[in-house]
């Protein structure tokens, strides 16, 4: 057993544990023994126990890429810092999938169907595929935006990246096949400079997406939903993006995007960014979170708390209100076993 680092931070526990159990959460053995509380009198400690499934240190990963007119220049931040990222993630058995805001375009329309890396030949990109970087930056960076006003083909300006999501579950087992794993959680992360139907004012909510992740998955999948979007009340980002080259004075708040982070537990952070590696490295924790965590049933007082596993292993952990944050993954098959007495 190893203890470090044990700390609480009440504001990102609860969207945490949200995230968590929307798709139900890692479930556990509950017993209390005969030991006394000395700072309290209380009599049984909460001895809780996780095993460990196969699906452990597994995340899958899809980008809803915004491919409109605008867009050129964030997609190209975000191919410069992919690298980055995925080294941060390097030691998780990751899948990376890629769709697009468009579903309703005549020519580019994707209706939530992942797409091939150029370059990799396959429309996965997993840990042993070579040359992610090049593959990643080839296909985030669309010729159909880049081109898009010169040759009048434009793909759909009616982003719908909440609509992608959901169509993009209808496909499941079509053309989406092997993309999205059994037992295993699910970060979906959106760049784009507008809302839903461009303003919010239409189209999918985040209910309907959270309803439809249930009904296509099930209890055992979790969710969590990221955006490099227009905040919703950053004005300055706003007058910014419009003011771009081929912007057309568009760009809104990502008032539905930001509400579905909100709604799973993920986060949203400014598409105004310089760059996006402080915003890469804040994501590639938290998909590190959703394979290394586990939600207590009550929030233990912090110097009560022992974690055995069994068989040992040398991993550290970290208490966060209700939630058991592991430094890496425990290898298939460790029962890990938490033993507090609750606040």
């Amino acid at each position: 057993m190893k203890s470090q680092n044990l700390t609480r931070r009440t504001s990102r526990v609860s969207a945490l544990g949200l995230a968590l159990c929307l798709a139900g959460c890692q479930p556990a053995k509950f017993q209390q023994i005969g030991v006394t509380d000395s700072a309290s009198g209380a009599l049984g400690k909460i001895v809780e126990t996780f095993d460990q499934g196969v699906a452990a240190n597994k995340v899958d990963i899809l980008i809803i890429n915004d491919n409109s007119v605008s867009m050129t220049p964030e997609q190209e931040k975000l191919g410069e810092r992919f690298g980055n990222f995925i080294s941060q993630i390097s030691d998780i058995d990751y899948q990376i999938a890629m769709t697009t805001t468009d579903i309703d375009s005549q020519n580019y329309n994707m209706d939530g169907r992942i797409m091939n890396w150029v370059g990799a030949g396959t429309t996965i990109l997993k840990p042993d595929t070579n040359n992610q970087q090049n593959a990643f930056k080839n296909t985030i960076e669309r010729q159909e935006t880049s081109d898009c006003l010169v040759s009048g083909n434009c793909p759909s300006g009616n982003e719908q990246a909440l609509g992608a999501m959901v169509r993009s579950f209808a496909h499941r087992n079509g053309a989406n096949a092997g993309f999205f794993r059994d037992n295993t959680p699910l970060a979906i992360f959106v760049l784009s400079d507008e809302d839903e139907m461009s303003m919010g004012s239409g189209g999918t909510t985040a209910s309907q997406v959270i309803s439809a992740f249930r009904s296509a998955f099930g209890p055992d999948k979790r969710l969590a939903v990221y955006g490099i979007i227009i905040q919703p009340g950053d004005s300055a980002c706003r007058n910014e993006q419009r003011l771009q080259p081929d912007a057309q004075n568009q760009g809104h708040y990502a008032t539905r995007v930001a509400e579905l982070a909100q709604m799973t537990g993920g986060r949203t952070t400014s598409i105004c960014a310089v760059d996006y590696s402080q915003s890469l490295n804040e994501m590639s924790h938290d998909f590190r979170s959703l394979v290394t965590t586990y939600e207590l049933s009550q929030e233990p007082r912090l110097d009560s708390v022992e974690v055995v596993f069994t068989p040992a292993q040398n991993i550290g952990y970290k208490i966060e209100g209700r939630m058991l944050i592991l430094e890496k993954a425990a290898p298939h098959g460790t029962k890990i076993e938490v033993r507090y007495f609750h606040r």
